[in-house]
This record gives structure tokens, C-alpha cells and sequence, in this order.
């Protein structure tokens, strides 16, 4: 939902800005209730799968480290994130992924 709506997994969502969050709801409707259930509804109807996986090769960037993105082509990267250390560490921990990606490089 977040990268349909070209919004980063990290930004708090009492922080988005109003237009962020106009990008936020129709993405959620779209891929969460329309797109996914559609998915499952039809998975469902031919079989049901013995794997059970929070993964699907049809998501655009959830289980997709490393590969390429399909919209921008970058490489999908990670996110380890520790809620308690973001509290702590508040103005100070990265709001986005280039903060984050210069934190690293120190």
C-alpha cells in the first residue's frame, strides 16, 4: 500500500502531510480491498495452499529484498526498525530512506 501510494515505510502516519494522505487511501482501497482480495477469492476458488506465507510473488516490494523495483528499478531494501529505539533516538532517527542510507555509510 505504501509503495503504491510512493509513500516511505518509515514515515510515521501522525506525521503525513494532507496530500500524503490522499495518495494513502485510495492506495489502501485499491490494493488491500480490491486487489488482494480478488487474489485470495481466486486462490481460493482453483486451491488452497499447504505453504502458508506472508509473501506473494505478486507484491510489489513485501519479501522483495534485493530485487529490482519495477517501478523506479532500484534495488528493494530493508528496513530493521526498533520502535523503542525511534522513541529514544526521536529527532535524531531517520525520517527517510536517504537519511537512512547515510546513517549507514558513516
Amino acid at each position: 500500500m505504501l509503495h503504491a501510494a510512493q509513500l516511505s515505510p518509515i514515515t510515521q502516519t501522525h506525521k503525513l502531510k494532507p496530500e500524503q494522505r490522499e495518495k494513502l487511501y485510495p492506495a489502501t482501497r485499491e490494493m488491500l480491498l480490491q486487489l488482494w482480495i480478488d487474489r485470495m477469492n481466486a486462490e481460493a476458488d482453483s486451491s488452497f495452499s499447504e505453504k502458508v506465507t506472508a509473501f506473494c510473488k505478486e507484491m510489489a516490494v513485501h519479501g522483495r529484498y534485493g530485487e529490482l523495483c519495477a517501478r523506479c528499478s532500484e534495488k528493494v531494501q530493508r528496513i530493521r526498525a526498533d520502535r523503542s529505539l525511534s522513541r529514544l533516538l526521536g529527532a535524531d532517527w531517520p525520517r527517510t530512506l536517504n537519511e537512512l542510507e547515510a546513517l549507514k555509510q558513516r
